[in-house]
């Protein structure tokens, strides 16, 4: 999946659950998380191919768990981008 279709999972599942533009918007950030690394370049093209950090550090339950501990919308949208 690429970050606009996680963005569109976070969305439709914040519509369904949550129904507050509100809190729909804060699931839809929080399925952007885990890939902030890989899309704004906080890793370069040739660093990101080499150690394949990316998926150890940024989808695992710690991480989705201290992101749930920050804002708990924010951890659902995390968990559905894991998911």
């Amino acid at each position: 999946m690429n970050l606009t279709t996680h963005v569109m999972f976070g969305i439709v599942i914040g519509v369904v659950f949550f129904g507050k533009p509100e809190l729909v918007l804060l699931v839809a950030i929080g399925s952007m998380i885990p890939d902030l690394d890989r899309e704004y370049g906080l890793l370069s093209e040739e660093s990101f191919r080499r150690h394949q950090v990316h998926r150890a550090l940024f989808h695992n339950f710690v991480f989705l768990g201290i992101v749930y501990l920050l804002n708990p919308f924010h951890g659902i949208g995390a968990f559905l981008h894991t998911f």
